[in-house]
């Protein structure tokens, strides 16, 4: 079993190479193994990895206008989305968001909504982990200016996917 940490992407590959130099390992397991891990890259044959899907970070945006404000945006954003949150019904309702490489802007509006979404679907598209376009084709996302969830899914992506090592 393998945790392996790494503070820069050219430790985790040495690392990764000192592990798999070991000729006697014939398997190494590891539970935090994000999407983007460079493993597969470095073996000869990119098959032998097998990765199983698991739950490792949840998010559940409490203040929808405060966590899309204290986020950046990789790509420049102005739009107007409509959140369903029943359990926290001041999430409720329409927001415009504005926001760019250095920061956002989030407030209530009385305009028409871009697209709607419940917040699970904000919440798992807020890290950038998850593309609204996977969720609007999913039919989680309901888009009402056509071209939207386009501009809003580069806006939320990000360089990085977001990874945990722990589990819950």
């Amino acid at each position: 079993m393998v945790d392996l940490v790494a503070a820069d992407p050219v430790v985790r590959v040495a690392l990764w190479r000192f592990l798999l130099g070991h000729d006697l390992v014939r398997e190494l397991t590891s539970w935090s193994l994000g999407a983007e891990d460079p493993l597969r890259a470095m073996v000869a044959d990119p098959r032998s990895v097998t990765t199983t899907p698991s739950d490792a970070l949840w998010v559940r945006l409490v203040d929808v206008d405060r966590a899309l404000a204290a986020r950046r945006y990789p790509a420049p954003i102005d739009l107007v989305l409509e959140v369903r949150d029943p359990f926290c019904p001041w999430n409720d309702g329409r927001w415009r968001l504005t926001g760019h490489p250095a920061g956002g802007h989030c407030a209530r509006t009385d305009r028409d909504p871009d697209f709607v979404l419940g917040i699970e679907e904000l919440g798992a598209a807020y890290l950038g982990g998850v593309s609204l376009g996977t969720l609007l084709r999913a039919g989680r996302i309901t888009e009402v200016s056509p071209g939207a969830v386009a501009l809003a899914s580069t806006s939320f992506s990000w360089p990085v996917a977001p990874q945990s090592p722990d589990s819950f």
